[in-house]
């Protein structure tokens, strides 16, 4: 098992308490052998309690049992020495660039690194929002792509105005591999566990401009509201919600990216409106303001306040219109990270990659999808 190190310095203990390995003759038999830089430090065996501190990012710690073992147990703590200051930029990812909806505002150009759109080759629009999550994978709403033809679908990242791309030069389009949608998804039920991965074909490059959200490892089970959090004494949590969607109910779209502040409700409020609601959802409100039509599967991002990070706590599903005075609903992104990690392997997180997006920016979105398309 090889525990990589949050920061250089690290060290790694077994509490004697809950260790227990037979001890025996110079470790030959049950022994715990610690790898530090991929030397062999050293091995293990009884139940004294020991530290190893690494200098580089890795330890590696290897269990070895005998045949005749009656087995064993232990327990070990990494713990990181120096704290992470501000400056770290370990964490890679839910950045977001300091810059000057419905009820909402445009965004600044790249203001969210995070958000991307899927593009319908075949119409040359937007149709669905969608968020980065690693170099591979974008996260979006099931219902987006319902009989959709993978091949017809490109990603469209680093964007701000459609209508031009001379505002950003981060501009990329990849095209896609495939979709991974819910198993649970069922167009019936299309509020339920309607939450998909696109994979695209290429790598997709990270920069101050273009990079992915913070997933809620951390905050798996956080409700954001509900019950368990709105007994306690927080106020209600702030969220941001993006979108390229209508600004008023089947209206025009927005050229630009938009945003809206919103509040979550609790699932018992939410539930007086949508009966069906679940644990697996986040409902959000406020007056006036709403995610429209076409900002579907677009990101509900919340900003720990603690690391500063943009965090992807929800999905944008659906809603009774644009700015109602009913609440919009979303899927609640920590009650499907193990999905999430399962069709991702080995990709989340991926951060810092330099490799050149697949296709330029170019003047406008039609001479994009002509590029990627080959239309």
């Amino acid at each position: 098992m090889t525990l990589p190190a949050q920061t250089r310095d690290v060290s790694n203990r077994i509490d004697s308490k809950q260790a227990l390995l037979e001890s025996n003759f110079r470790c030959t038999l049950d022994r715990l052998t610690v790898y530090v830089n991929d030397s062999a430090s050293q091995s293990y065996c009884g139940n004294e309690p020991f530290s190893i501190e690494s200098t580089g990012r890795f330890i590696t710690i290897e269990l070895s049992t005998s045949f005749w073992s009656s087995g064993v147990k232990f327990l070990c703590e990494l713990q990181a020495i120096n704290e992470t200051d501000d400056n770290d930029d370990s964490c890679r990812c839910g950045w977001k660039k300091p810059t000057k909806i419905v009820g909402g505002m445009e965004t600044g150009v790249n203001e969210y690194p995070m958000m991307a759109g899927l593009v319908d080759s075949l119409q040359v629009e937007v149709f669905c929002g969608a968020t980065i999550i690693s170099e591979k994978h974008v996260l979006t709403a099931a219902h987006c792509l319902g009989n959709v033809d993978p091949s017809t679908v490109g990603v469209l990242v680093g964007d701000h105005d459609l209508t031009t791309g001379a505002d950003t030069n981060a501009s990329r389009l990849y095209t896609v591999s495939r979709f991974y949608v819910h198993p649970l998804y069922d167009t019936e039920a299309p509020a339920q566990n309607d939450i998909a991965v696109v994979m695209v074909n290429s790598v997709i490059s990270f920069s101050e401009e273009v990079g992915p959200a913070c997933l809620p490892f951390e905050h798996q089970f956080d409700s954001f509201a509900g019950s368990y959090v709105a007994q306690t004494s927080f106020d209600p949590f702030i969220l941001i919600e993006t979108g390229w969607g209508l600004t008023e109910f089947s209206g025009m779209k927005s050229n630009t990216l938009q945003k809206v502040t919103i509040t979550v409700i609790t699932n018992r409020q939410c539930r007086q409106q949508y009966p069906g609601i679940s644990n697996n959802h986040i409902c959000t409100y406020a007056e006036g303001k709403d995610a429209c039509q076409f900002d579907s599967g677009g990101p509900v991002l919340w900003q720990n306040p603690t690391t500063k990070r943009e965090v992807l706590v929800g999905v944008i599903t659906a809603g009774m219109g644009c700015g109602s005075n009913k609440a919009g609903i979303n899927m609640r992104v920590g009650a499907y990270i193990d999905w999430i990690l399962s069709v991702t392997p080995s990709s989340i997180p991926v951060w810092g990659s330099r490799n050149p997006g697949l296709f330029p920016r170019d003047a406008v979105l039609f001479r994009i999808v002509q590029k990627c398309f080959g239309l």
